[in-house]
């Protein structure tokens, strides 16, 4: 086995820097604009069974959800594959509050 240099270690742990802070940004983005249709979904789905605070919980719940199950392979999903995870995840969710 190869032994790793200094200087390609230090590459190596800037390119995961960079990912993670790439990643970061998409999830904040992403978390912005699913929300209001995420939530339009909730209320239609369940015809007011939850009260605004109670949406904001379950979704916030299906996010953190949908992030611990796409954890290491969020570069490979299109931002439409993500929606579709999360958007079942906020039904799951809201159907368990039930």
């Amino acid at each position: 086995m190869k032994p790793v240099s200094a200087a390609a270690a230090l590459k190596r742990a800037s390119r995961q820097r960079e990912s993670e802070a790439a990643w970061n940004e998409r999830a904040g983005r992403l978390f912005e604009e699913f929300e209001r249709p995420a939530r339009a979904m909730v209320r239609r789905a369940f015809r007011g069974a939850f009260s605004a605070d109670e949406i904001d919980d379950i979704y916030a719940s299906a996010w953190t959800g949908t992030l611990r199950a796409l954890a290491g392979r969020s570069h490979e999903l299109a931002d439409d594959e993500i929606r579709s995870y999360l958007f079942t995840a906020v039904a799951n969710q809201a159907s368990k509050e039930l």
